[in-house]
């Protein structure tokens, strides 16, 4: 109930900032708005991961990371604030500290922003500085603050859950519950974390965890901003089922924007009997779903699979290729992915969800390939010399369903574009391609101006 909301209102600022006509100021609003989102969020998982400590279902969620890229996204996170207050704000890495880690990055991350969040709320003048080192397979982090210092009487209690020193009463901010997840995360990842503080001239944190170090090939790739899909894929067909109408509506949305065909389900039958009829090649399937829940659902699909599987070897070697059911869930307990995991899903993902682990997780799981916007790239996003269509290009096609194509892109109906595309990469699949790269990029003006409309 409380992330829920959440995911539609970060999810739909990333959507608008999708658009590139957008004018600056906007851009800057929207910014404002997820940022603001994601703070909440913050101050939300704080307390619900209180939660999962308490019910000792606090899990580690091991991969193989860039170390170094994390500690400079930390970084980037904490520049602007320091900027704010005058602060100086140093980080300083020891050569020796690996790139490539294998260990759960989203707890270490949270630890160091929990702790530099602290250091630059209580810091007035002076700086703020974070250090990462690295000693006999373990690496050791520190957070140093020239702030006012933490009493000695209050330092036996700063890893109390909801306790605040005086320094933090007196802002009237935060949870008083982030250095408490901070040591949880610490002691979960073999480590531990202690203070030093030297009332009225500064406090240092040190966090201390043991990480394996990692081959380059092993740690996920940087995300690149998807602008579409490749050319010569299949029509990749996805079920979007959620009894969330906002929900249904922001991944739909999604989705579309960069060419995936796309219809929805708002209860578990809806989406059995979607499935039995359209053949989707992924379903994103919210688990608690009216009618039929998205874990009844998943099942059944698998059992019907199953079946038609059987008496298809009766008749050929080839089969069918399953579809893929990717869950979703704003629960706070992952303790229930083996539930899901059984009853035939293939992968999980937690709401609030960036649209980088939804292109992520198609990628992973269908083999999807994508267009990325260029590094660096800003402004809009214009087509290139190769992409310009010339009204020459469409003399073979039926004029029937260049008309089409004509009446979606006036009224910006982009659900009417694409299918119009798909006719004609039906007739020439060259420039099928072409119009699509136009429609992800909601360059409908180029595509009237291509098929001599106005």
């Amino acid at each position: 109930e409380l992330r829920t909301p959440l995911n539609a209102i970060i999810g739909f600022a990333q959507l608008m900032k999708r658009d590139r006509s957008l004018p600056p100021e906007q851009r800057d609003n929207l910014s404002v708005v997820e940022r603001s989102g994601e703070h909440l969020l913050t101050l939300i998982n704080d307390v619900l991961s209180l939660s999962k400590i308490e019910a000792g279902r606090v899990e580690l969620n091991a991969r193989a990371y860039d170390l170094h890229r994390m500690l400079a996204l930390v970084r980037d996170t904490f520049r602007l604030r320091a900027e704010a207050k005058s602060l100086r704000f140093e980080v300083e890495i020891d050569p020796a500290l690996p790139e490539y880690v294998f260990g759960d990055e989203g707890k270490l991350r949270q630890i160091l922003i929990n702790l530099l969040g602290n250091a630059f709320k209580f810091t007035e003048e002076g700086g703020v500085a974070l250090r990462a080192a690295w000693r006999d397979g373990r690496a050791i982090f520190e957070v140093e603050d020239t702030g006012p210092g933490i009493p000695e009487h209050e330092i036996g209690h700063l890893f109390d859950a909801f306790v605040q020193t005086s320094s933090g009463r007196k802002t009237q901010e935060g949870t008083g519950l982030g250095l408490a997840i901070s040591r949880t995360y610490a002691e979960l990842m073999g480590g531990r974390i202690s203070v030093r503080s030297d009332e009225g001239r500064g406090t240092a944190f040190q966090v201390e965890v043991g990480l394996e170090e990692a081959p380059a090939a092993a740690a996920r790739p940087i995300y690149r901003h998807v602008l579409g899909l490749e050319s010569g894929q299949p029509v990749w067909r996805v079920l979007v089922a959620d009894d969330v109408l906002e929900n249904r509506m922001l991944l739909s949305k999604l989705l579309r924007a960069v060419g995936f065909e796309v219809r929805e389900a708002a209860n578990g039958r809806e989406a059995v009997d979607v499935w039995a009829e359209w053949a989707p090649d992924l379903i994103w399937m919210d688990l608690r779903l009216p009618v039929m829940s998205g874990v009844e659902a998943a099942r059944e699909i698998r059992a019907r699979e199953r079946t038609r599987h059987s008496a298809l070897s009766q008749h050929s070697s080839l089969g069918t290729q399953p579809c893929r059911i990717l869950a979703l869930t704003a629960s706070i307990f992952t303790t229930e992915r083996d539930d899901v995991l059984e009853a035939g899903c293939d992968d999980f993902v937690t709401k609030p969800f960036k649209e980088s682990t939804i292109f992520e997780k198609m990628a992973e799981h269908l083999g999807v390939q994508y267009v990325y916007e260029k590094t660096g790239q800003t402004g809009p996003l214009v087509a290139t010399a190769a992409e310009r269509i010339s009204p020459e290009r469409f003399e073979a096609i039926p004029p029937d369903l260049v008309d089409g194509l004509a009446r979606a892109a006036q009224v910006g109906d982009v659900e009417e574009v694409f299918a119009a595309i798909n006719l004609i990469g039906g007739h020439d699949e060259r420039l099928g391609d072409a119009l699509r790269t136009l429609a992800r990029r909601y360059r409908f003006d180029e595509i009237l101006a291509s098929v001599g409309a106005s």
